[in-house]
């Protein structure tokens, strides 16, 4: 009976070590189809032997648009990613480009840009894509345009009588067109009129059987628009001048006159004092350019000068005038014992100043002053003298006002008569 609960007290204490044994190699590792506790997140989330959920792909960019104005730059946006990527420039025309292409992880993409010589804004995308294209993130880019231009070559088109043409340059940065306009249509502009950029127009004339004629050539863009003269002269002896008077400043110049005749002239200038003179030849055959030259005006007055332009039948005559660079009036200005005032004119085409010197033998303070003291083009002064108490038995008082412009200078004399005390009774 013994040996027999012996026997069965071995046997349940083999089982219990066998059932441990089983549950030892269970906790070290899984079967295939049970969890470790440990391998379960806060949210309940199979994880990697790392103890990470399984990457989850990012491309994200800094920005969402680019601004440029219409010069050449770059400017820079920042990619976030954690994978591979490729950047792209989508546009028209080649004027926009990324730095680099391509990377990974976060990076500095440069985007450059052309000068936009056009009048017209224009548009790209940055395009930002992962090596399997499966993420795509854009960056917009706007350019503003630039600003009109439109010039010729010419500002004047001169022809003789006969038929012809002449051939003028556009420069511009946008669309234009041109046109001519004329009585009787003997002028105008052959096809193509217009042009995209820079260009060339071609202007014909008719032959002319009359008097000297004028038309105009006009080329816009819509928003500036530029206008030629066009001359034609006469088949019969024809004299014509571009203006009928030169004004010059008082300095020394030149200004150029357009002859317009068919046949040979000649010019002169009658002047006194020979301050007005032609450049060399004061002559011609056909069209042509006349140089009047003047010297520098130092006098106190004006001057003018007449040029005469002649083909023995016809003569043209220009007026000539040119200022005096600085005049003062009156040159005298006598005043009373009183305190008073009185005005100065001074005319002149520079900057001028104005001084006083109050002086005299019985002087003992400064009695006179002027407003303004400097000034520019032709202006009123205001001259200004103190009461005079000196006595008659004294002589009266004297001083001068001097305007001085560049190196000329001119005087005016100031004069104040003496106090005048009249006794009472004997």
């Amino acid at each position: 009976m013994k040996e027999k609960n012996l026997s069965r007290k071995c046997f349940a204490l083999g089982f219990l070590c066998l059932a441990f044994a089983f549950a030892a190699c269970g906790d070290d590792g899984n079967d295939g189809n049970a969890v470790d506790d440990s391998d379960i997140d806060n949210s309940g989330n199979d994880t990697n032997d790392t103890g990470q959920l399984p990457l989850s792909l990012e491309l994200n960019v800094g920005v969402p648009s680019l601004a440029f104005g219409s010069g050449a730059s770059e400017k820079s946006f920042n990619v976030t990613s954690n994978t591979k990527w490729e950047a792209t420039c989508e546009h028209v025309g080649n004027w926009c480009s990324v730095t680099p292409s391509s990377g990974s992880d976060e990076q500095t993409v440069w985007v450059s840009v052309t000068e936009n010589n056009s009048t017209a804004s224009r548009y790209a995308t940055v395009v930002i894509t992962n090596s399997d294209g499966s993420l795509r993130r854009t960056v917009t880019l706007t350019q503003s345009s630039s600003a009109s231009e439109l010039e010729v070559s010419q500002s004047n088109l001169d022809f003789n009588s006969a038929a012809g043409y002449k051939t003028l340059l556009v420069f511009s940065n946008t669309h234009w067109e041109a046109s001519c306009t004329s009585s009787g249509g003997w002028c105008s502009v052959a096809e193509p009129a217009f042009g995209n950029s820079d260009g060339m127009v071609r202007v014909n004339v008719t032959a002319n059987t009359s008097t000297n004629r004028t038309a105009t050539v006009s080329i816009t863009d819509g928003i500036l628009t530029q206008t030629v003269k066009v001359m034609q002269s006469s088949p019969s002896p024809g004299l014509e001048v571009s203006r009928s008077n030169l004004d010059f400043s008082s300095a020394a110049g030149y200004e150029i006159l357009h002859v317009f005749s068919n046949t040979q002239w000649n010019a002169s200038c009658t002047n006194t004092g020979n301050w007005c003179t032609l450049g060399a030849p004061p002559s011609g055959n056909g069209d042509g350019t006349l140089r009047v030259n003047v010297a520098a005006n130092n006098s106190t007055t004006g001057r003018t000068a007449t040029v005469s332009i002649t083909n023995g039948t016809l003569t043209r005559t220009v007026r000539v005038t040119q200022p005096a660079a600085l005049t003062v009036m009156p040159t005298t200005l006598s005043f009373g014992s009183a305190a008073s005032s009185a005005m100065v004119y001074v005319s002149s085409d520079r900057n001028w100043s104005a001084t006083v010197a109050c002086g005299g033998t019985a002087q003992y303070l400064i009695w006179c002053g002027v407003t303004p003291s400097s000034g520019s083009g032709d202006q009123f002064l205001t001259v200004n003298v103190l009461s005079n108490t000196s006595s008659s038995s004294r002589p009266g008082r004297t001083g001068t006002l001097t305007i001085t412009a560049g190196g000329l200078s001119r005087t005016v004399n100031l004069i104040q008569a003496p106090h005048i005390y009249v006794s009472s009774g004997g």
